[in-house]
């Protein structure tokens, strides 16, 4: 990750706008990391990735409390709301 201070961030905003598809940004204030710049793209990676560890992890909390379904049972749930749709 490329590290800058925040003067020249600021001097050269354009610049590292423009050229933020590459890597991210790290943006330091009195030496010390205050902020961290993405492109888009990477940031909608991110939180996709993101939001499937955490459906990950519930389904392993759900399997761990008992929550679970058969197939038969999944596939009637999942038809029952499939005609609630409809």
């Amino acid at each position: 990750m490329q590290v800058m201070q925040i003067s020249d961030f600021k001097s050269n905003l354009s610049e590292v706008i423009s050229n933020i598809d590459a890597m991210p940004i790290s943006i330091t204030q009195n030496g010390s990391e205050q902020a961290v710049l993405m492109s888009k793209h990477e940031y909608d990676r991110m939180m996709d990735t993101m939001y499937m560890l955490k459906i990950v992890s519930l389904g392993k909390k759900q399997i761990e409390e008992g929550k679970t379904y058969s197939l038969d049972e999944a596939v009637k749930i999942a038809a029952d709301a499939a005609e609630d749709e409809a």
